[in-house]
């Protein structure tokens, strides 16, 4: 007869197998076949547990001083400064597994904002996204960052634990937004989506590939997330990529329960991802 807390033993023993699992699947893109895991043989988990390629996920230390580019083509960030020597353009390897954050300013193209509007909310964005990350304790100057006119593409370095781009992340952008639109008319309030994903991205002469980064976009576009973000009425929404979130869940560094899952239709895709709103407008949980 099993003894007292036999059962709970077993349970957390599970849920433990499961947590160090799903990190291995996501640090590696490696997935087991969905059967029973004592009906998989010896050399399927050999295969997913082998080490092999996570030496690829490192970044190199700076190189040598590229030559002078022509002037077509720019080396610059969006804030107009070299991208620096540890972004992702430096890599050793080109492929390499991270966290991927994209940012959109809805309703950018209306009319009635300007130029000057129009610029006033870009200075913003990447004041307020500069200030978050390096209140999150994330390396913003090595970061690879490309501009989206009305938003930004965010690669960090393939050190960067993916967890630290949400719940630490998303209270300080919020906090910096809400101080900031205290004042702000209809015209200069900042409203942002934020879409969190991770996997295996490429690099090549004019930036960065693959399909974690399609799928980071799918879920920035979602109509259902425009429509949560417009309902909430809130200064910021975040949608978290279902990959993420559950690895993020099982390894208990994220409050699970302030996030709701909410379905993904735009073109091909089909998903659920997970949303998070700042507290004050969260209800029905």
């Amino acid at each position: 007869m099993a003894g007292p807390g036999t059962g709970a033993t077993c349970l957390d023993d599970a849920r433990a197998a499961l947590a160090l699992i799903t990190m291995w699947s996501i640090q590696t893109g490696k997935t087991l076949p969905a059967v029973p895991i004592e009906q998989l043989t010896a050399r399927q988990l050999e295969d997913f547990w082998a080490d092999d390629s996570m030496l690829d996920f490192r970044l190199a230390p700076p190189g040598p001083p590229r030559p002078p580019v022509s002037p077509a083509v720019s080396t610059a960030n969006p804030a107009g400064r070299p991208f620096p020597p540890h972004s992702i353009n430096q890599a050793r390897n080109p492929k390499m597994h991270t966290t991927l954050i994209a940012v959109d300013i809805p309703s950018f193209g209306d009319r009635r904002r300007d130029a000057d509007a129009q610029r006033f909310l870009r200075t913003h964005l990447y004041r307020h996204l500069q200030e978050a990350f390096e209140m999150s304790r994330l390396p913003w100057e090595a970061c690879h960052r490309e501009d989206r006119g009305d938003g930004a593409l965010i690669v960090t370095p393939a050190e960067v634990r993916p967890t630290a781009a949400l719940d630490p992340l998303a209270h300080h952008l919020t906090a910096l937004l809400r101080r900031s639109n205290r004042l702000a008319n209809e015209l200069g309030r900042l409203r942002l989506r934020m879409a969190v994903h991770t996997g295996d991205i490429e690099r090549d002469e004019h930036g960065v590939l693959g399909q974690p980064l399609t799928h980071l976009f799918r879920l920035l576009e979602a109509p259902a997330f425009k429509q949560h973000l417009a309902a909430a009425d809130a200064d910021l929404a975040m949608l978290v990529s279902q990959q993420l979130f559950q690895h993020a869940a099982a390894s208990g560094l994220i409050n699970a329960a302030a996030y709701r899952p909410i379905s993904v239709r735009y073109k091909e895709t089909r998903t659920c991802g997970y949303l998070w709103l700042p507290p004050v407008y969260c209800t029905g949980h």
